[in-house]
């Protein structure tokens, strides 16, 4: 596996989403008037009364349609290419691309000149569109863009084509610049971790992006049955420990006093490696802790004060819980073991053993007794964020919408369970 990071939903949530962003934005955003040609048609009135519904498996219609563009493009970078690198760049298009179908489209085709009566026609509307990622002020987003379209109308094949050449163009520009170029959406954001732009991949049924730790992008993974009916994130334990990188290490101290000892001891907790993920959708990790001590004993007179400096390792496997909490997947140690940690007293004097030797399986016992809830008490306050979702808002139609996300859950998935996943139920709202 390739990728520490993976993120989508299915074609049933896409569904149901594009169902709510329908019935919030109709007839606001899916009715309207184009201008004819001017020689047949003056203006033509479209009115999309059903919900699009999407198929992930695009039809050959549309990869054909797709290898034409590239194959005719005049743009320098891409007319520049040999016949195989096109054949990449049609694959690479085609891998990252869906399509919209409109079962129900209603046409007022209103004829050119004076005295002629407008007619009407139920037609279909097959919209290829495609994924694309890229970065702006420093973010990731998403990017969705219509590529293609094809106008369908059972009877009459002959009209059918004429409005594909009259209405396709200006249809795709209106979708783009009122509903989908809207809808950029932000992604992940993984705070000090660097984790690569996002490649996104249609595999039906799922829809899928996917991201490395580094710069460098992934390859395209092969289809994996992610879960159904949600939204969900996937990440693997080597970017919970770069998120943990963030926060640890943490160094807490305290002072020391004990018979004729005193001083400092501290700790230093190290990020958790390794980090197990459970098939419950609960984490354990591995902490280092080096622990040590700055002490002086205050022997009676005539003998000498004696400093030293005690140390200790230990590891400590601690019980973790991953929540999503307003948009943040956290992590937080739970079930923290008191540790027992065994102190070497350092090289010291001869006459330092003498005084000291008596003391030493007390002081071990001291020593624990203050550096054990020193590290407890520390890893209780560490919060590990691993991302976070940003808003997902947009205003279409003059109608502010929010894409709330509820009843998150964790389990394990992906390639032999390696993924620790969230999955939430996502909803469009107002």
């Amino acid at each position: 596996m390739n990728y520490n990071l993976v993120a989508g939903t299915d074609q049933q949530t896409l569904d149901r989403l594009i169902g709510e962003l329908y019935h919030a934005l109709y007839p606001a955003l899916f009715k309207g008037s184009l201008e004819g040609d001017q020689v047949v048609y003056s203006a033509v009135e479209f009115d999309v009364n059903a919900p699009p519904k999407v198929n992930l498996t695009i039809s050959e219609g549309t990869r054909e349609a797709i290898r034409e563009e590239i194959d005719e493009s005049e743009a320098p970078r891409i007319s520049a290419l040999s016949a195989p690198e096109k054949s990449q760049l049609v694959e690479a298009v085609v891998a990252s691309t869906f399509e919209l179908t409109v079962p129900s489209l209603v046409l007022t085709l209103h004829p050119a000149g004076e005295g002629g009566k407008a007619s009407s026609v139920t037609a279909s509307l097959m919209l290829s569109v495609a994924l694309r990622t890229d970065t702006r002020d420093g973010a990731n987003r998403l990017i969705i863009k219509a590529i293609h379209g094809e106008i369908g109308i059972a009877d009459d094949e002959l009209l059918a084509t004429s409005l594909n050449n009259l209405l396709i163009p200006p249809l795709l520009a209106y979708f783009n610049d009122a509903l989908l170029t809207p809808l950029e959406i932000p992604l992940l954001k993984f705070g000090a971790t660097q984790v690569s732009l996002p490649l996104p991949r249609v595999q039906p049924p799922h829809v899928a992006i996917y991201s490395a730790l580094g710069a460098n992008q992934p390859e395209p993974p092969p289809p994996h049955p992610w879960p159904a009916d949600c939204v969900f994130v996937g990440v693997d334990a080597a970017l919970l420990r770069a998120a943990a990188s963030a926060v640890l290490p943490i160094g807490p101290s305290a002072g020391f006093h004990w018979g004729i000892v005193s001083g400092e001891v501290r700790a230093q907790i190290l990020a958790p490696d390794p980090i197990t993920i459970h098939r419950d959708g609960s984490l354990s990790g591995t902490f280092s802790i080096n622990a040590s001590a700055q002490l002086t004993a205050h022997p009676p007179w005539p003998f000498p004060e004696i400093a030293f400096g005690p140390s200790a390792t230990a590891s400590l496997s601690v019980g973790l819980k991953p929540s999503l909490e307003n948009g943040h997947l956290v992590v937080v140690p739970t079930e923290i073991p008191m540790p027992d940690l065994d102190f070497s007293m350092g090289t010291i004097s001869d006459i330092a053993k003498i005084i000291l030797y008596p003391l030493f399986a007390g002081l071990q016992l001291a020593l624990n007794a203050v550096v054990g809830p020193l590290i407890v008490e520390a890893l209780k306050g560490v919060r590990i964020t691993v991302f976070q979702v940003p808003p997902l808002t947009a205003e279409l139609g003059g109608k502010p919408l929010r894409l709330a996300l509820e009843q998150a859950g964790t389990s394990a998935g992906g390639p032999d369970d390696s993924l620790l996943l969230v999955s939430v139920r996502a909803k469009i709202s107002n």
